[in-house]
């Protein structure tokens, strides 16, 4: 009878074997349907990515080939001016040509001023961060000369002052 028990047991063992068999075979597919699902989201975030990118370079390209629409606009108007000024010239005095000529120069300014240039003012003293000394004429560190007047674009420096120093201030 031993025996019996014996073998009644390890049926019973193996049919709880199987039954856990059972159960973690389907826990596995169960979570191999999981990973095919994560998989799939995965791929899909990374073509929306990839998508997104492509649009954000599209859109600084276009923000690049276009940004300089506006004051392009605004210069074309002064060109246009300077145009009819030239188409008018022989009939004009040169009072009329003189004040056309300096109308279409304020026009530019106000233009490039509209977009943040600022024209710098020349100092007594000079300063290396704002001039560009391209003559000396005498000893010290005074502005005799401004030869061309320097711009700052929206706070920064785009072209310094160009001054004689020396000489005749000191």
């Amino acid at each position: 009878m031993q025996k019996k028990d014996e073998i009644k047991d390890f049926n019973k063992e193996i049919q709880e074997l199987k039954k856990d068999f059972e159960e973690l075979k389907q826990e596995s597919e169960c979570k191999e349907v999981k990973i095919q699902e994560y998989e799939t989201h995965l791929k899909r975030l990374q073509a929306d990515f990839e998508n997104y990118q492509k649009r954000v370079d599209r859109e600084k390209q276009d923000i690049s080939n276009y940004s300089n629409e506006k004051i392009i606009l605004k210069v074309l108007e002064a060109i246009d001016n300077f145009e009819l000024t030239l188409k008018h010239i022989d009939n004009a005095s040169k009072e009329d040509i003189v004040k056309g000529i300096q109308m279409t120069v304020k026009q530019l300014s106000n233009a490039l001023e509209s977009e943040g240039l600022k024209e710098l003012e020349a100092k007594e003293k000079f300063d290396p961060f704002e001039n560009e000394a391209i003559e000396r004429l005498g000893e010290g560190d005074n502005i005799s000369e401004v030869i061309q007047k320097g711009y700052s674009l929206k706070g920064k420096i785009i072209r310094p002052i160009k001054v004689k120093i020396g000489g005749k201030n000191e």
